[in-house]
């Protein structure tokens, strides 16, 4: 047996301190992603798509609807192919990172299950809508992919950053607020098999959280304290991969009508609230000796 070359090692040691750069959540999402697809290419193909995909013709019918929910949350997790999942693991990879360092592990886990969800549902509503309205006809179709939890985050990285442009491909610069739009309609016209709903409701979600009632179902530091206290959560807690979750919040100030909202819902609990507490009626008794 033959000792470890000085380049083995280097490159065995490169490897290691690189990933010990990759946070533990992010390690988890692409881990699944591209776990799922090998799986999928080596033993099954596509045969199960059919059962995971989002079909918004399927929750048609109430309540036998509501037996395929789940598919809001398997469908991010398979792809199309090999290209699908490369190019969504790549936009995903160093972004990822990012927020999950500023978010705190447990918060960004948080916020990705809050963007599965409210994209999902948001692509099943548009989606009927559009079919209703006899202007885009995509019931049936068969959705698949993270990338429109990527254009989620996208949104929420645009708006908490401080970069006032960014690149596309290189080629030209946009507005930091208008890039996830830009890319959007890109997307559409380079690679026209891409779900158009699928992207724009995780476009719309993103705004949901930044500048809308989504920011408020952020974990508060005394749950997120309390959870990091139970034993499994502890453990993982000493990873080096686990970023301790600080006090995260966005920066940005709600939407003006988000604000109105807020006020309103604060009046009618209020109202509410004096109406339902008790009333003492007190009345002068005349004694007669």
């Amino acid at each position: 047996m033959q000792p470890a070359t000085t380049n083995d090692v280097s490159a065995s040691t490169r490897f290691k301190v690189w990933l010990s750069t990759v946070t533990l959540c992010t390690r988890v999402v692409v881990g699944v992603c591209c776990g799922v697809y090998l799986v999928e290419a080596v033993l099954l193909g596509t045969v199960l798509h059919s059962v995971v995909c989002l079909r918004p013709a399927l929750f048609l019918h109430l309540p036998a609807g509501l037996t395929e929910v789940y598919r809001i949350y398997t469908a991010p997790l398979f792809h199309g192919g090999l290209l699908h999942v490369l190019m969504n693991m790549m936009a995903l990879f160093v972004m990822s990172i990012m927020l999950e360092k500023k978010m705190g592990t447990m918060n960004y886990a948080w916020v990705l299950l809050m963007l599965t969800t409210v994209g999902g549902v948001l692509h099943v509503v548009i989606t009927l809508l559009l079919e209703f309205l006899n202007v885009y006809h995509s019931m049936w179709s068969c959705a698949v992919g993270f990338s429109g939890v990527i254009f989620g985050l996208l949104v929420i990285e645009t708006s908490i950053s401080n970069d006032l442009e960014r690149s596309v491909f290189g080629l030209f610069t946009v507005s930091a607020k208008l890039y996830p739009w830009i890319l959007l309609v890109l997307m559409q016209f380079l690679l026209p098999n891409v779900s158009f709903v699928g992207h724009l409701s995780g476009i719309l979600a993103g705004y949901l959280f930044c500048y809308g009632p989504l920011q408020n179902l952020l974990l508060p530091a005394w749950l997120v304290s309390k959870l990091q206290d139970c034993p499994p959560v502890c453990w993982i807690k000493s990873w080096d991969s686990y970023i301790s979750d600080p006090n995260f919040k966005t920066g940005i100030p709600p939407c003006s009508i988000c604000e109105g909202l807020s006020s309103l819902v604060t009046r009618v609990k209020s109202a509410v609230t004096v109406r339902s507490a008790p009333q003492y009626h007190h009345r002068s008794y005349r004694h007669v000796v």
